[in-house]
Order: structure tokens, then sequence, then C-alpha cells
């Protein structure tokens, strides 16, 4: 920046030592004097080579870009060859290339005749020839995509891993940005309009740069490490100082004071960075609760980190690492409120603590130092403008935290903030990488869901503040003399909670329009705090309508769902093994060698959309077992390790369709028929592949998977409508006990059976429907389990005629009355009713389902078969057995209001 007061453009210096000595060195910094130093041919060498710069700078976005939608990896050369271009372009080459290329735009650039008009480049070209217009054109067209790119490399940064194209903000992006904006108006001032930069209003407006650029360090501290923040300092102290004295030179010409501005800008230099360099320390030395921004809080947790990071890397091959790797697991970054004081107060070097104590002392303080991060992430997260913390707390959880649910919902936050381009970037990106891919099945992505649930809340939330809004109005109102002012203010709340309501509504149908329940609410927002009553009517037709084809939708494809059922061997099967060959085909491949048997090294696009995988090569890689649900996931690998190097044509499980659950992403479970074939071994290594078609059961059943009573009845895995029913979030069942007797009491081994009385005939053909709808052609499809399965984990119960047993009970007597019998949930091998019952609900649900049992390794496996129905008892279930009644409710949707949600 000391170009612009000291550029051979001012005419005050000449004859001085800053004029003779310091613009001509600058002119390395500024090359658009080079003719006025070595000559026109010179500026047009260096005017050429500016030009390729900008060309390479571009080609390599465009082509990062390319990779980037088409899913490619770039060689590791590309991305190495890009980020060095990328941070030269926006640093020490921006202003050297955007001088020279300003430059052209003067008739006399690049000519021997100074002030020419007919020598443009020393080509001989006349000013105000066309081909002179059009090259200026072609140099503007570069000037604005080698500005643009700068912008976005200065706020973004990519990962310097090998191979890797993540992209992330950096936290002083916003002041990189607005320094490369006030570099590009100031060198076009002086190489355009020379005049108007040696006026002293073009001074001034140097040192309102200088003095903003040098009062947003100081005041937000952007850099993450405080010596990073003191060099920048120190920068814009020497420019604010070499302004001050052009302008002390402009108005005093005559005096000579080339001497002391040389010697201050050192001197500047030092206090600046001084002066900033202090300020840090006492933000990152002192409490958080002294921290004045959401900038300070980012750079005190960010000091925490890096002396974190620090520990653990000088901390390999010694006791200290092993006693990290034992305490990782306890880490969970959930519980940031039982943090000893130590680690939220002042900043401690970990070596005075490593000296003096055991390894295990030191890594328990770095346990501390990550939990004080994140109190201080989840500090700034709480203010309305902390998009940059919402970045650095994401970025923090992804490196530390054991599951993705924190990073998400930090993301989602900032995409529901409508953040500004450098992070709505971020975003983009980020959530391609955590997407699942549900959004093709009615769902929504990761990034999407958590927003949708966050914006539901905030929505509820509204609704009862306007609501109070509301009444405190009418309250005003119906006063003999009310209070004008108050009246206006209350009103205002009003209007702005209604608008914000409304907002929110119509952006969660914007990510999921078929959702009935937010068509409901929003129809019951519009009729009431809305005012809008024939919108809600047309909302709530329109839920009507969608419960009526996913109604008649689910009847029509309804198939009973037996797992470790075989079918007949399709070895050889031409339908196999073009479905084999077809990339269009979920196909998931994995080794068979003894190296790294059941490892997957090939996944097509298909198989990655059923697994909701975003990537196909995300799967690769890892094992198996990722996508087999946790109940069978030991019984697996001990199948696994029984293949040989060979599988011979007489295997049992090559070449059949096996019914099988998989575990998909999200956490949730979907039943396959899963056919396995031999497929063609590696090219190189010749090691044996298998391959495995995955085609989903098409059945309206929803699924669980539990243990036994020896394991508390707990919830493994289950589908994604089971769980959605449920109120539990997919990623808690790994960590935590969720026993399926909270939802389902007559699993309960102290279950008392009792009866259940329907009378009418809406009851009584709801009853009869919810048996057809469960066990609709479940004698036709249920294969019996062979004999060689079952002491590989084959069950019993298959359901063959199971829909009889129901059938034959719904029938009514003489008075209209049919009672059917509610028995012990592990008893239902034949469809029968299951209540389903909420903590404090005044009121039960009946789902109509029957239980498989399988036993493998010495343990029970339990799986729930089962579709909601439009039954309830209104009184709960009985605890003492007796009779119940069983009602038709008109509204399913709400009759599972209270679910009890289960969050990580």
């Amino acid at each position: 920046m000391l170009a612009f007061p000291f550029s051979a453009v001012q005419h005050i210096w000449n004859g001085t030592i800053i004029g003779s000595i310091v613009s001509p060195l600058l002119t390395v910094v500024m090359p658009a004097s080079a003719d006025i130093w070595f000559g026109p041919v010179f500026y047009q060498v260096m005017f050429f080579l500016g030009i390729a710069w900008v060309l390479i700078f571009v080609s390599l976005s465009v082509s990062i870009a390319v990779a980037f939608i088409r899913e490619q990896k770039q060689s590791e050369f590309a991305l190495r060859l890009f980020r060095g271009v990328a941070v030269l372009s926006t640093t020490a080459l921006f202003l050297p290339v955007s001088s020279l290329l300003f430059r052209s735009y003067t008739c006399d650039a690049g000519s021997s005749v100074k002030g020419s008009t007919t020598d443009w480049l020393g080509a001989g070209i006349p000013c105000d020839n066309v081909w002179r217009m059009v090259g200026l054109g072609v140099v503007a067209v570069l000037l604005v995509l080698f500005f643009v790119l700068a912008s976005f490399v200065a706020a973004t940064f990519v990962d310097r891993r090998p191979g890797s194209l993540r992209w992330a903000a950096k936290s002083h992006g916003r002041v990189a940005v607005a320094l490369l904006v006030a570099k590009v108006v100031l060198t076009a001032i002086y190489n355009v309009s020379p005049v108007t930069a040696r006026g002293v209003g073009t001074t001034v407006t140097l040192i309102v740069v200088a003095l903003g650029w040098l009062v947003s360090l100081y005041r937000e501290l952007p850099m993450l490490r405080p010596v990073a923040n003191a060099l920048r300092a120190g920068s814009a102290a020497a420019f604010l100082w070499a302004n001050v004295m052009l302008l002390v030179a402009q108005l005093v010409p005559h005096g000579d004071i080339a001497a002391p501005v040389i010697m201050g800008v050192p001197v500047a230099a030092i206090a600046g960075g001084m002066l900033v360099l202090t300020e840090a320390r006492r933000v990152v030395n002192g409490k958080l609760s002294d921290c004045a921004s959401v900038s300070h809080i980012v750079l005190w947790a960010s000091a925490r980190v890096q002396e974190a990071e620090q520990i653990q890397h000088q901390a390999e091959g010694t006791p200290v690492a092993i006693a990290i790797e034992r305490l990782a697991s306890t880490f969970r970054l959930r519980y940031v409120e039982h943090v000893e004081n130590s680690a939220a107060g002042g900043h401690t070097s970990w070596h005075l603590i490593s000296a003096g104590h055991n390894a295990e002392a030191t890594a328990k303080h770095r346990l501390r130092l990550l939990a004080a991060a994140e109190e201080a992430y989840r500090t700034a997260m709480k203010s309305e403008a902390s998009g940059l913390a919402l970045v650095a707390a994401a970025k923090f959880y992804e490196t530390f935290s054991p599951n993705t649910q924190q990073e998400v919902d930090c993301i989602a936050k900032l995409k529901a903030m409508q953040p500004a381009p450098d992070l709505a970037f971020v975003v983009f990106v980020r959530g391609i990488e955590l997407s699942d891919s549900t959004a093709a099945e009615g769902g929504l992505a990761a990034i999407d869901r958590v927003m949708f649930e966050q914006m539901a809340d905030e929505t509820r939330a509204l609704r009862a503040t306007a609501l109070r809004s509301m009444v405190e109005l009418w309250a005003h109102l119906e006063q003999k003399r009310p209070d004008l002012w108050q009246v206006l203010q209350t009103g205002a709340r009003l209007d702005a909670d209604i608008v914000r309501c409304d907002f929110l509504f119509s952006r969660m149908l914007r990510l999921n329009p078929e959702s009935t329940t937010i068509l409901r609410a929003y129809s019951g927002f519009l009729s009431g705090l809305g005012f809008d009553p024939v919108r809600g009517m047309e909302l709530r037709n329109r839920a009507d309508r969608i419960d009526e084809v996913a109604s008649r939708q689910r009847v029509s494809k309804v198939a009973s769902v037996s797992l470790f059922s075989y079918g007949a061997s399709l070895k050889g099967n031409r339908q196999l093994q073009l479905a084999l060959t077809d990339a269009s085909s979920p196909v998931v491949t994995i080794s068979a060698s003894s190296s790294n048997r059941g490892e997957i090294v090939a996944v097509t696009p298909a198989a990655a959309k059923l697994l909701l995988a975003t990537r196909a090569g995300s799967l690769i890689g890892q094992n198996i077992s990722t996508i087999v649900p946790p109940p069978f996931q030991d019984f697996h690998q001990h199948m696994l390790d029984g293949f040989g190097r060979s599988i011979t044509a007489k295997s049992s499980i090559v070449g059949h369709e096996i019914t099988l659950p998989v575990a998909r992403r999200d956490g949730t479970i979907i039943a396959c028929n899963l056919t396995v074939d031999e497929s063609p071994p590696d090219a190189t290594t010749m090691q044996p592949r298998l391959a495995a078609v995955l085609h989903p059961v098409p059945s309206a059943h929803d699924l669980v998977l539990f243990t036994g009573e020896a394991d508390g009845f707990r919830i493994a895995s289950a589908s994604r409508g089971a769980l959605s029913l449920f109120g539990v979030d997919p990623s808690t069942l790994k960590d935590r006990h969720i026993p399926l007797t909270s939802f389902l009491p007559s699993l309960s081994p102290s279950f008392v059976p009792f009866a259940g009385s329907a009378s009418g005939r809406a009851e009584i053909h709801a009853l009869r429907d919810a048996a057809s709808l469960a066990d609709s052609g479940t004698s036709a499809s249920a294969a019996a389990t062979p004999s060689h399965a079952k002491h590989r984990g084959g069950g019993r119960g298959a359901g063959a005629g199971a829909g009889s047993s129901l059938l034959a009970q719904v029938k009514p007597d003489k008075r209209g009355v049919a009672r059917v019998r509610v028995a012990p949930m592990l008893s239902l091998k034949e469809t029968g009713l299951v209540p389903l019952e909420f903590q404090g609900a005044p009121f039960a649900t009946v789902l109509a389902g029957s239980v498989q049992c399988m036993r493998m390794m010495g343990s029970e496996v339990f799986l729930l078969r089962f579709v909601p129905t439009r039954l309830v008892i209104p009184a709960g279930v009985p605890l003492d057995g007796s009779e119940a009644e069983m009602l038709v409710d008109d509204n399913s949707d709400e009759a599972v209001a209270p679910r009890a949600t289960l969050t990580a």
C-alpha cells in the first residue's frame, strides 16, 4: 500500500530521496510506471505477462469449478498450482497486475513518447482506433474476472490437504475484500487519471482508508492469531503515516520532510503492531465474559483450540498421546456447563502443566481447553450477526465432535440467516457434502431438515408471542382512555411477529411442499392470526388431497416383510448379470480377499442414492458393515470371515435372493431383496470380489429392530417412518438406550392383555381395513424360511396367512359391537393390534402389526412390522386388563401429536 503515497505520480517527492530511490523501488509493486523508469519495452513485456497471469488464474479457476460440479477429483499438482496462483493473486501480485492492466487505458501506455496519442503500446495504434477499443474491452473483462476471483479467494480458503476440494470462510475475509476494493479504486485513479491522484482529496481518501483499516483491525481482531493481527496493523499504521506526511507535503510544498517520512514508517509500523498485539493478547489471556465482540470471542476460542492442537501434535509418541486417546471417548462436546472454571478463565501455557504434572493432567488440560472453546463458540452463536462465528463453530465441531449433528445445527442456523455470498458458498459446499440425498424420496437433506426443525420451533414460539400481543392489544383498547403509544407499540410487535411467522411458514413449505403437518399448521395460522381464511382453507384442502393420495398408494403397494427369507437361486440368471453390469442398478461391490475382506471397492450411483450417500465415492474404502444395521453387524462379520478365497456354486448365499435390512446414511433402515454374486476380480491385483444387487421391498410396513428382554428391549434400528412416528432422532440410537417399551406398552413383560370393543359401522370398518392393510398379499409374498437359514439367524413367524386371525375376530354381534383381543406384542406372530402410547398422553393410538423373532450367536433380535391405523383408545391402555373402547380418529396426524422428541 505504500506504493500509493510514494508513487511517481506524486510530483511532490521529485528532487527528494523518496522520488529518487523509494519510488523506483516501488515500481516492483506498481509496475505501471515502469516505462517512466525503465523504458517502454519493459512495460510492454510486463503488460503481456500480466495478461498471461490473469488467463492462468481464470483457467485454473474454471478447471476447479468444473471438477467440483462434476464431482471429479483433481490431481494434487493442479490443486497446489491453483492454491499458489490464488494466494499470489490476492497478495503480492494483486497491485502489480491491476496497475499494469489499468495503465493500458492511457493513450501513451508503452509509448516512447510521453503524452502520445498515436503510439499505444509502442505499436503505432491511435487512441481512437477500433482495435484499441476491442483490446480495452478484453482488458476490462479480464480486470473484472481477476477482481471477482481475487475477492472470492480473499473471502474463502481451500483446504490445504492434498486432493481436497473443501472450502471454508476466512475469519478476516470481509476485511480482505474491503481492502481489495480500496486497492482497485486507488489503482484506477492513479493510472487512468494521475492529475486526480495528485489532489488533496485523493490524499484525504487514502488517510480515511488507512484509518478504517487500522481501526477495524484493532476493534475486530479478525485474524485467528494475535501475531497475524499485529503484522497487518503494522502495515496499516505505516500506510497511515505515509499518507499523513503526503498531506503535510502537499499543504506545505516548500519543506523537505522526506527524511522524517522514511524514518517514521518503521516507527509507525512497530507502534501500530504493538498496539494491536497488546489488545489481542489481552483478549486471549482474559476471561470469556470480557470479550467485547463476536470476533473477540472467536479469537479467544481459536487460541484455546490452537493450544489443544499443539498439545496433541507435540505429544505424538509420548505417554500424553496415550492419555489423550483414552480420554477422547469421554469428551462428546455436549455438556459444556460442567467445564471447570479454570478453563473458562485465563490462558495458561500447557508447557507449565506438562512440566509439573503427569500425562493424565496434560490430557485433561487439553479437554478443558476444547470444552472452553466450545462454550465460547456457543456464546458467539447467540449473536444475531454471528455468521463467521457459526462457520468457526461448524469447523470446530467437524474436527472434534464424534457426530455431525452439532455441525449440521450450526450450518442450518447460518443458512436460515440468508448469509452473505462468501458464507452462502460455504453453506452450499458443505451442504452437498453432508447431504443424504433424501429430497428425491420426499425427505430433506441433513442441513435443510435441521433448519426445518429450527424454523418450526421458532414458528411455535412466535405464534405464542403473537397471541399474547393480541391479548395485550385488546386489553389496551378496552380501556376508556387507551394509551395511544402503548397501542401502537403493541400493534407493531404483533404485526412484526405475524409477518415473521408467515415468512417462516412460506420457507418451510418451500423446503417440503408435501408436509401435511405444515400445511395444516399454516392453514390454522392464516385462518386466525393471518386473517386470510380463504387461503387457509385452500392449504387444508391441499393437505387432505395429499393424505388421500398417499393412502391409496400405500394400499396399492403393500407387501409383507420377512427378514432372512430366501428366494429361488438366480445363479447365472441373465437379469442378475445385466444388473451387475448396469450402472443404473443399485450394486455394491466388495473385496473377498483375505487381506481386505469386506471392504467396499465400488458403488453405483443408484446404490448411493438408495443408501442416502452424498456421493458414491464416499462409501468406497469403508467396510460393508457400515450398511449393516447394528444388531446384525457382529453376525455379518462372522459370516464374512467364513468365506474362502473363492465362492463355490454350492454356496447358500451367492446367487440367492435374501430379504435383509440395510442401514442407510441417515441412521434409518430399509428392507431390501439382496442378491449376491461373484464379480470380475480386480484387474490389477486379481483379488476376488463379490457384488450385491439391492432392491427395496415395495412394502408399506414400518420396521423396528429391537433386542430382547436381556437388553431391555432396546431399539437397535428402525425405518424412517417408525422413527418419525416415535419422535426419535436416528443419531441418538447408537449412543442412547431407548427402550421400545417407552412407546409400546404391550411389549412389557408385565402387560395385561385386554379386549378392545368397537361399536358402529365406522369403527368396525376401520378394524377390518387395518387388518387387510397390514397383511394384504402376505401369504403370497412371504416365503418359508429354509432349514439352512435357521442356524444362520433365520426367523420364525414369517407371516403366511397372517391376516386371517385378526379378520376372523372383526365380526360384530347382534348389537353391532366387535371385540378384538389385544395380546402381548411378542406373541403376535400373526397380525394383531399394538397400542402406541406416549408418556403423559391421555389416549393411545393403535397400530396393526406382527413380530418376527431371529436367533443368532446366542442372542435374540426381534422385528416389528406395523402400519398406523386410524383407531385410538381415548382412555389410554388399561393397566388392569379391563376392556377398552376403540374409536376412529378423523385426524390421524394429530392423534400422535404428543411425541417425545429425543435429540443428540
